[in-house]
């Protein structure tokens, strides 16, 4: 028996910080090379997945050429007592087209460039805008400037017997997955490099294919994803995971606040497995050398004499991890948001927060999810970007209270405020309001009246609240968080420069029907070893509301309709892309028992009247975080003409 010791090696990178990134990537081979012989890191790591349109500028592709060359000649990469093979992901122009590429890296030597072959086009991904995917079962020859000319495309490995195949990210998400011809090959070790953006639930679905890959195609698969808010609305959950035949081996937390995530683990292979003979005879693919998918490149022996004992890292999944239905999901979301804002505010540079905090639902959820952001890095010993801020100092909440604002409000707001342990500032902004009234009368020579002027009175009362929350974010260099939710994007339940105002929305990407159970979750339980917030009874106990029209009987769901209607109306027109008429028929059939059939096609109608008027707005909103399986944002997700026109017949 022989051993081999693989690494996933998760990374929290930037776009285009190539000293940052170079850095992380040589920080965690040190820390890794010494135990493994292969280390796989994520997609595109050198330059970072986000650059977007970047990707066409001729110079981005020639950093990421010099960084790689920077990586061949360091220490970490060119040490024949550490005869490790390194998989380092960048974007190759070869032959005027440009592809997402994996480099294999030993001993200061680049053994050559796997290019990606299915390209991720849909959901937030726009990989086909920028990149070319490389033809199935064709190599080239590659003359990088300064590097001595290696084969690129698809190319696989052989180490003196042991044979290392490479499935880049979406090449494993596709009917006819990649992993199918490395097997036809004989590979026995397959690596994912991975930039695989989270959303609730997907892990499962990555580790079913990862185990499936394992079990069919290869007998060790090795999965490393990116990790963090990597480009500002994508995260990452630095998903680490090494599968031998078919059962997972080794796996690491995820969603972690550090800066990298590295698992390893040691498999035993046979004699006949090493040669990759006796092995496939178990599977449905035989190895077939020397035929037309011949196409490697070669490099050292990787089991070398002067390899230290390597170290087994186990199932190191977190026990939250392990947890199934809502509390999962809730778990997700609590530490998808809290590392995408630490990740936001560090790398925009505005290391603290600033907040409007009205006492309702969506800016409780925001306060909370900065104080958990808090808890976790106090909890990791990290952030040093942080350390001279002190708690109190890294959220600044303000109530902003007009006539139309309850006494229930603001106590809600003092005890969410208490429960995050800040100073609530309280602001009476009903003169400012009073002021612009008194000026649009007297240039207008009319009476602005509640009867007749009953949405502009409502809208100045939000937008005058927005130079001030800007002020309080200016005056601390801060990031100012709008509460905007999806649900509210939906329709335009909102007022553009008033409560829209800010840099980032953090709950943008969930609806307001799962706000609100998430809310009840943080008041009795909370994520695991983070604790609960009981003060956020009195926010669960009202009944969410604009609070911008006299008489205190203006509720949200009164101006719209139920949330939970909206909710399903909402992922009926964006999910699944239904016709307003067969929608309506989705929403008759799932709530006829609970509502009037008049009162559902009624909201229907509502629904699509705005959600069609409103994308104006949605072109406007702050960035928000990506992570239910669909968005309403049109630079990511769901693009609509700004212009359209809905007949409700």
């Amino acid at each position: 028996m022989v051993q081999i010791t693989v690494a996933a090696i998760a990374l929290n990178q930037t776009p285009l910080d190539w000293t940052g990134n170079k850095t992380r990537i040589l920080n965690a081979a040190r820390q890794a090379g010494a135990r493994a012989n292969i280390l796989c890191f994520p997609e595109l790591c050198i330059s970072g997945y986000g650059c977007e349109d970047l990707f066409f500028a001729p110079w981005v592709r020639e950093a990421a050429r010099r960084t790689l060359a920077e990586l061949l000649v360091a220490p970490e990469f060119n040490d024949s007592a550490r005869n490790c093979v390194a998989l380092v992901g960048l974007p190759i122009e070869h032959q005027g087209k440009i592809y997402s590429a994996v480099a294999a890296i030993q001993q200061g030597r680049l053994l050559g460039i796997t290019c990606k072959k299915s390209l991720a086009n849909d959901g937030i991904h726009y990989e086909q805008r920028w990149f070319s995917a490389w033809p199935m079962g064709q190599k080239d020859e590659c003359a990088i400037p300064g590097l001595p000319p290696c084969p690129i495309g698809d190319v696989w490995y052989d180490f003196d017997g042991i044979s290392l195949g490479i499935e880049i990210c979406h090449d494993a998400w596709v009917p006819e997955r990649h992993s199918v011809h490395l097997a036809e090959r004989g590979v026995q070790i397959i690596c994912n490099p991975s930039a695989s953006h989270f959303a609730f639930g997907k892990r499962a679905i990555r580790e079913q294919l990862i185990k499936a890959a394992s079990r069919e195609h290869c007998e060790i698969y090795v999965y490393a994803n990116l990790l963090g808010c990597e480009a500002g609305r994508a995260i990452y959950d630095g998903d680490t995971v090494i599968a031998v035949d078919g059962v997972l081996q080794a796996s690491g937390e995820r969603l972690t606040l550090g800066e990298s995530i590295i698992t390893i683990s040691t498999i035993e292979l046979s004699n006949s497995q090493q040669h990759g003979v006796g092995f496939f005879g178990a599977r449905k693919y035989l190895p077939t050398r020397g035929n037309k998918f011949e196409i490697l490149a070669t490099g050292s022996e990787l089991l070398t004499p002067e390899l230290p004992t390597p170290k087994v890292s186990g199932l190191a999944l977190a026990r939250w991890d392990k947890k199934t239905g809502d509390e999962l999901v809730f778990e997700e979301f609590s530490r998808a948001v809290s590392l995408g804002l630490y990740d936001y505010a560090r790398k925009s540079g505005a290391l603290r927060f600033t907040l409007s905090l009205s006492g309702g639902a969506d800016s409780a959820a925001c306060a909370v999810l900065v104080d958990i952001m808090r808890k976790r890095l106090v909890a990791a010993d990290l952030a040093p970007e942080f350390a001279t801020i002190s708690t109190a100092d890294l959220l600044t909440c303000a109530y902003q209270g007009t006539a139309q604002s309850s006494a229930a409000t603001l106590a809600s707001a003092r005890a969410v405020a208490e429960g995050v342990n800040v100073k609530l500032l309280e602001l009476d902004v009903q003169p400012l309001v009073d002021g612009y009234i008194k000026l649009a009368q007297a240039n207008t020579k009319q009476e602005i009246s509640w009867e007749k002027h009953d949405l502009a009175l409502q809208n100045i009362q939000s937008r005058v609240r927005a130079p001030s929350i800007w002020l309080l974010a200016n005056l601390t260099n801060s990031l100012l968080l709008t509460t905007a939710n999806r649900s509210e994007a939906a329709v335009g339940y909102s007022t553009m420069d008033g409560d829209t105002s800010g840099g980032l929305a953090p709950i943008g990407g969930v609806d307001k029907h799962f706000i609100r159970a998430w809310l009840r979750w943080m008041q009795t339980s909370g994520p695991e070893n983070l604790g609960s917030y009981p003060q956020l009874k009195s926010v669960n106990e009202l009944a969410p509301s604009a609070e911008l029209r006299p008489g205190g009987t203006q509720t949200d769901e009164g101006d719209l309709m139920p949330y939970e209607v909206l909710s399903a109306l909402e992922r009926a027109a964006v999910r699944y892309y239904r016709s307003p008429a067969e929608a309506q028929v989705l929403i008759e059939n799932e709530f006829s028992e609970r509502f009037a059939l008049s009162d559902l096609q009624a909201w229907s109608k509502k629904f699509f009247a705005l959600f069609f008027r409103s994308q104006w707005k949605r072109e406007r909103y702050a960035p928000a975080f990506h992570l239910d399986d669909y968005s309403l944002d049109p630079k990511t997700w769901f693009r609509m003409p700004i212009l359209t026109k809905y007949d409700p017949t």
